[in-house]
């Protein structure tokens, strides 16, 4: 439950997030909290960026085992500047639509 209220990674609770945690904040708010606990979550080494290793890792422990190329597929439909991985808006945006 820490974890999931803990959106900054920075392993406390501000009280933004706890804010958002008690539905004391508005809808909007706490979407953008809930996208950035979700693209935390694929992004495994917490580098900021979804490579095809952690979308890989990801997906499998979902129990949505890929080819390698279902993956870097699944990236390339979202990697607007090409660069082979995902940040957080071309994550967000693949997932939740455009904000």
């Amino acid at each position: 439950m820490f974890r999931s209220v803990d959106v900054s990674g920075d392993d406390k609770v501000s009280k933004d997030e706890y804010l958002v945690a008690m539905g004391q904040v508005p809808e909007r708010d706490h979407k953008a909290a809930t996208m950035r606990s979700v693209f935390r979550q694929f992004d495994v080494n917490g580098d900021g960026r979804i490579d095809c290793k952690e979308l890989d890792e990801v997906l499998r422990a979902m129990g949505h085992a890929m080819s390698r190329d279902d993956v870097n597929k699944l990236i390339a439909l979202a990697d607007k500047d090409r660069n082979g991985t995902l940040n957080y808006e071309e994550f967000i945006e693949q997932i939740f639509g455009p904000q």
